[in-house]
């Protein structure tokens, strides 16, 4: 600008400076004033420019500031959608959580109120089935005092020391299931012999069946574990006696499979009044025999049996067909011995 300004001003002062040394003043006054309002002119032109140049700065910021402010609000209504939409997610989980937790507590109360009226079954059934074996040996036993004949006394004798025998099985099946519960019931682990196992409970259950009934032992390997003998021996001498109290005529199996494998199988099946289909997802269950079972004893058997296997590291299982029979399984872990 400044050069645009010196190169029409000068030719008017380089004029007005020839006419001054002509000493033709009055034209070297008129170009001086001439020279002094274009140069106002320019300058004002100049100064309008420079407001012009300002204020269109000045818009332009504006706009910029108006876009920052927008953009700021856009992303406070975005952060405040957000915050919303999260905290109903949040309501939402809440709710469904305190809906599960009541739905959860509505279950774990109707449980505890059928655990409680299952066990308090089961109490009368045990103070029943108590009373029965107590009375026998106390009416017997004042009998024998009585008794002159030998051969009465015997009969006696004998009734006495069944009832004792059942009395003793029934404190005994009770003890087991009170140490399962509280979990303090103990394994004692040693080198068992199967065949041996097995051929044991054969013999002695031949001594129990019916005429009309035969006993079989499966042909199964020769082999030992690392495992509780007494506990062995005590599930499926209660799944044996169930098998005899149930079947009338057929026959009786007892056995165990191994293939190999990490888990060996034993079973006990039988040709007898097998189980209601309803029954059988509950038949391992505490106490719901002594509601619903009619025959003798409160029927823990199978309760201890699961309870034993369970703590084992077993599984435990059955199948059964109303009227055809059933068979009842169970497996254990297949720890070898040393030697």
């Amino acid at each position: 600008m400044e050069d645009f300004v010196d190169s029409r001003l000068e030719p008017l002062r380089k004029n007005a400076d020839e006419l001054r040394d002509k000493q033709d003043y009055k034209g070297a006054f008129d170009l001086y004033l001439r020279s002094l309002d274009l140069q106002d002119s320019i300058q004002q032109n100049s100064y309008f420019q420079q407001i012009s140049k300002f204020k269109a700065e000045n818009e332009a910021l504006q706009i910029k500031m108006e876009n920052e402010q927008l953009t700021l609000r856009s992303h406070e209504l975005y952060l405040m959608i957000l915050g919303l939409a999260l905290f109903c997610i949040l309501l939402f989980v809440l709710l469904q959580i305190n809906r599960r937790l009541k739905k959860r507590l509505t279950k774990e109360k109707e449980k505890a109120e059928r655990s409680d009226h299952l066990k308090s079954a089961f109490l009368a059934n045990m103070n029943h089935e108590i009373r029965t074996p107590l009375n026998a040996i106390a009416g017997f036993s004042q009998l024998l005092v009585e008794e002159e004949d030998p051969e009465v006394s015997k009969q006696y004798i004998h009734i006495i020391k069944e009832n004792n025998e059942l009395l003793l099985s029934l404190l005994n099946d009770v003890l087991d299931i009170s140490r399962i519960e509280s979990e303090t019931i103990t394994f004692t682990y040693s080198k068992v012999s199967l065949p041996d196992v097995i051929n044991g409970l054969y013999e002695t259950a031949k001594l129990q069946i019916g005429p009309s009934v035969t006993l079989q032992k499966d042909s199964a390997p020769d082999i030992s574990i690392y495992t509780d003998r007494h506990r062995l021996v005590q599930i499926l001498s209660n799944l044996l006696s169930n098998a005899i109290k149930h079947t009338t005529e057929g026959e009786i199996r007892i056995g165990y499979d191994w293939e190999g494998t990490e888990k060996i199988r034993f079973f006990v099946a039988d040709t007898g009044k097998g189980i209601p289909k309803e029954m059988q997802q509950k038949i391992f269950a505490r106490f719901v025999q002594a509601v619903e079972s009619h025959s003798k004893g409160v029927g823990l058997g199978l309760a201890l049996c699961k309870g034993f296997v369970d703590r084992l590291g077993g599984e435990i299982g059955l199948e059964s067909v109303e009227g055809e029979g059933s068979t009842f399984w169970f497996t254990l872990p297949c720890r070898m011995p040393d030697n």
